[in-house]
């Protein structure tokens, strides 16, 4: 047999994304080493105001339109601040603030995506 030592006791494995009550979006741990967070400069946002969804696509470049992505050490997850993108689209973060299960989508026009269903009150929809 070859065991190997479980070491990540708290970490989040799961693939979600956050948005708290100030404007800012964090990727668990989870989601920062199943998607390769690490060999991204950023995240472009888009919205579909009918359905209320946000698009986050990861980035490898800076470009126009671009929020910087944050990472934590060691792995531990990643962030980015979205504040001009709620205020322009009138999204108040602590009406929809909380955690998100992404959809993992391939839009025919903005490549790979992913897409969160903003919920009032989401506290916790995993």
């Amino acid at each position: 047999m070859t065991f190997v030592e479980f070491i990540d006791k708290g970490s989040k494995f799961l693939p979600r994304i956050t948005l708290n009550r100030s404007g800012g979006c964090s990727f668990t741990a989870g989601m920062f080493h199943k998607y390769k967070l690490n060999d991204f400069v950023g995240v472009k946002l888009y919205f579909d105001a009918a359905e209320k969804k946000i698009g986050i696509k990861l980035v490898k470049e800076k470009a126009e339109g671009v929020f910087k992505l944050s990472k934590q050490a060691q792995g531990k997850g990643a962030y980015f601040t979205a504040h001009s993108f709620l205020s322009s689209l009138s999204i108040d973060p602590k009406k929809y603030a909380g955690r998100y299960e992404p959809e993992e989508v391939n839009d025919p026009e903005f490549g790979k995506l992913f897409v969160i269903q903003l919920a009032e009150n989401a506290k916790d929809t995993s």
